[in-house]
């Protein structure tokens, strides 16, 4: 059975979204990487995962929209 285990949003600034979600939305931090721009995971209360990740290589972001849904599975071949 394959399961949701993160959406992915770019954003043009990560930080600032990322502290949205804490400020706001009551979520955690729950991975923040080295160097800049930083990539983050936050996380509900429920243990759903957001990862915010900066643009592509071609700069193209729309801030809010849906970069990547990760599935996670016990059996890939399933």
């Amino acid at each position: 059975m394959a399961t949701i285990e993160h959406i992915g949003y770019a954003a043009n600034d990560t930080a600032a979204l990322a502290n949205w979600y804490v400020e706001m939305l009551d979520f955690k931090i729950i991975f923040e990487s080295a160097g800049d721009p930083k990539i983050y995971f936050v996380q509900d209360a429920n243990g759903m995962v957001i990862e915010i990740l900066p643009p592509g290589k071609d700069g193209v972001v729309t801030e809010g929209f849906s970069n990547h849904l990760a599935l996670w599975s016990e059996d890939y071949d399933a």
